[in-house]
């Protein structure tokens, strides 16, 4: 298990009983330091990826800490960042980064390349506001679309497929929410303004 330590500015590595092994990383702007590490994702090789959210840019590592690639800067242009908070893997090692002030979802192959682009501020369906955390389950990438208060799910061509909400008569009842997860039939979601965990079924779509 691994964790992105926000305020050390490291990251942290465990056993699966959460015997601590390794921890890496520094405060700073140079290749391998952090700045607010915000999300982590491991791929099936040992790689791990870390969203170095005030350095504006993904770095990728072994499972012993070693710095093996740095990628994207800051800015809104293709392949440019500003302020990532979140990334995730999906099949075939493509990996998908919450791109959180730029208001969209970036698409990264394997070997580092952009791919594309997927939305852009707004509160349509097709847009996004501040998207915090993303997820892939089962070809399905699902985005916490923290500003506008809901989960949005896409294929992982970008096609849109549902948008989750939960809203009564006094407004929304997700309020926030920074960090998502699935498996199987389930979406769990960090309801962070309400200090809670919501669970949503998938057949809760809108």
């Amino acid at each position: 298990m691994y964790a992105s330590d926000y305020g050390l500015d490291r990251v942290v590595k465990f056993a699966p009983d959460g015997e601590f092994l390794l921890a890496w990383g520094e405060s700073g702007a140079g290749a391998g330091q952090f700045d607010a590490p915000a999300g982590v994702a491991v791929d099936g090789a040992d790689k791990v990826y870390v969203a170095d959210f005030y350095n504006h840019r993904i770095q990728v590592f072994s499972g012993e800490g070693k710095l093996l690639r740095v990628l994207g800067s800051e800015g809104s242009g293709e392949g440019q960042l500003h302020y990532p908070t979140d990334l995730a893997l999906g099949e075939e090692g493509h990996f998908y980064v919450a791109d959180a002030y730029n208001y969209r979802v970036q698409k990264w192959a394997p070997d580092g390349s952009f791919l594309a682009i997927w939305g852009a501020q707004g509160p349509g369906r097709d847009q996004f506001d501040v998207p915090s955390g993303i997820a892939v389950e089962g070809g399905v990438v699902h985005i916490a679309d923290s500003a506008n208060h809901r989960v949005v799910a896409r294929n992982t061509g970008g096609e849109l497929l549902a948008v989750w909400e939960l809203t009564d008569s006094t407004g929304p009842q997700i309020h926030s929410p920074t960090r998502v997860a699935a498996r199987g039939e389930r979406i769990y979601l960090a309801d962070t303004a309400n200090d809670r965990v919501v669970v949503l079924n998938l057949e809760r779509r809108r």
